[in-house]
């Protein structure tokens, strides 16, 4: 009698281990289960404010002479996931290049605008857009791709990016580097002080409001 008890009880201490067993590993499940969707970051998409955004151009030509001018965009989007850029894509309107050279007669700037839109320059006839397609972000770079003249430039410029529940804002000065592009405006010239620079520095202010 003594042994058939003793044997009873051991299996019926090992069958509760086994129960606790089990209930602990259900518990570790559905707590990996819950964090695991916690830490899930959902996408938020922001759509541009053409109105409140802003481009300005600066082109330099020799070591003392530039021009500086304003470009409109005609849309934008970005779609962001937690501080990581998802995705996102401006369209910049290149039909509105304007020169906003201080001091400068009206009639000047009306035909520096005029040679800028030219066939031998950004031919806005025939590429009335330029497209900026949005990669990664990180460390303060943001990876973008120009669509210039049929022509892809890629570049990582230095901008900071934004963003919370209410909208997004992308913003700083950076430079594009457009002798890829094969312009003949920025081709080489005889005299150093008539060689206009293929790098353009631009000064970004994208504002967004989510969607």
């Amino acid at each position: 009698m003594k042994k058939n008890a003793f044997i009873a009880f051991c299996a019926a201490t090992f069958l509760m281990a086994s129960c606790v067993g089990e209930d602990t590993t259900e518990s570790n499940d559905e707590s990996g289960e819950k964090e695991e969707q916690e830490m899930t970051v959902e996408s938020v998409s922001y759509t541009l404010d053409k109105e409140e955004s802003s481009l300005t151009w600066k082109g330099t030509e020799g070591e003392h002479e530039f021009h500086v001018g304003t470009i409109d965009f005609s849309e934008g989007n970005l779609v962001m996931q937690g501080d990581a850029v998802e995705s996102g894509s401006f369209v910049v309107d290149m039909t509105t290049i304007a020169v906003t050279d201080e001091g400068m007669p009206d009639k000047y700037k009306n035909k520096l605008q005029g040679h800028l839109g030219a066939e031998d320059v950004f031919n806005v006839a025939q590429f009335a857009n330029t497209t900026v397609t949005l990669g990664e972000y990180k460390e303060g770079m943001l990876d973008v791709t120009l669509s210039v003249l049929g022509k892809e430039v890629k570049s990582s410029i230095a901008v900071s990016v934004n963003a919370d529940e209410q909208g997004a804002k992308i913003s700083g000065p950076f430079s594009i580097d457009l002798s890829s592009v094969g312009i003949p405006l920025f081709e080489p010239q005889e005299e150093e002080d008539e060689s206009i620079s293929p790098v353009i520095e631009f000064r970004l202010n994208a504002i967004l409001t989510k969607k």
